[in-house]
């Protein structure tokens, strides 16, 4: 369906299930991240997401990571 709609996609911005990708929707789950902002142009958000420590949000992007690494632990 995503190809259909855009033939040219993969030369764009190539994405497959067994690759990596931007961590920005992983991200999603911890809420430290500008992809709410994008989606939903919050001004108390953004004055919450810039007072916050960045090591918190990649702390928990490792977890994240390591959850998924449990079902297999080779990658």
């Amino acid at each position: 369906i995503r190809l259909s709609l855009n033939e040219d996609l993969d030369k764009k911005h190539l994405i497959r299930a067994d690759s990596p990708e931007e961590c920005m929707f992983m991200l999603g789950q911890t809420f430290y991240t500008m992809l709410y902002w994008v989606t939903a142009p919050v001004y108390s958000y953004v004055e919450w997401y810039g007072r916050q420590e960045r090591y918190k949000k990649y702390a928990d992007y490792r977890r994240l990571l390591q959850v998924l690494q449990v079902v297999d632990p080779a990658r």
